[in-house]
């Protein structure tokens, strides 16, 4: 299950409007900052909505779902995206995850799992990414299936 705890600590993390959380700005970053969710396989119609209203109060304005399970229109998607269903109305759908990253300088990816020992992985704190996205305009953070993950 796509915990929406965790995109909250994501988003939080980096400034995706002037209103919102400065973190970001404290950092010395730009407001200027442009972030984009990206779900891959996304598989509930609840979690779908929820995450499309979390990235809503966040200032996301861009949304690209990687080969979804669930339809857009599905009434519990737009029931639960509440007042973010003009964000829902422009979600991207793609076939990829290289195609929901086109034009993004830098991209966290999140995982259940934490090791140093995985040279294919490197873990980082929402702060540290925030750390890292501020040197960069257009950032992406991913979110895999709720069963499996990215795998």
């Amino acid at each position: 299950m796509l915990l929406i705890w965790d995109l909250n600590c994501w988003l939080f993390a980096l400034n995706t409007s002037f209103s919102k959380n400065l973190y970001v700005l404290y950092l010395g970053g730009s407001v200027n900052l442009r972030v984009r969710l990206v779900l891959v396989g996304v598989e509930g119609e609840i979690n779908l909505g929820l995450a499309i209203r979390t990235a809503k109060n966040f200032g996301v304005e861009e949304v690209f779902l990687v080969s979804p399970k669930v339809r857009i229109d599905d009434e519990e998607v737009i029931r639960f995206s509440s007042h973010a269903r003009d964000l829902l109305g422009r979600v991207s759908i793609v076939d990829s995850l290289n195609e929901a990253l086109e034009n993004v300088e830098v991209s966290a990816c999140t995982s259940a799992r934490i090791s140093d020992r995985d040279v294919l992985r490197i873990p980082l704190s929402p702060r540290r990414f925030a750390e890292i996205a501020k040197l960069y305009s257009r950032v992406a953070v991913v979110f895999g299936r709720e069963s499996t993950g990215l795998t």
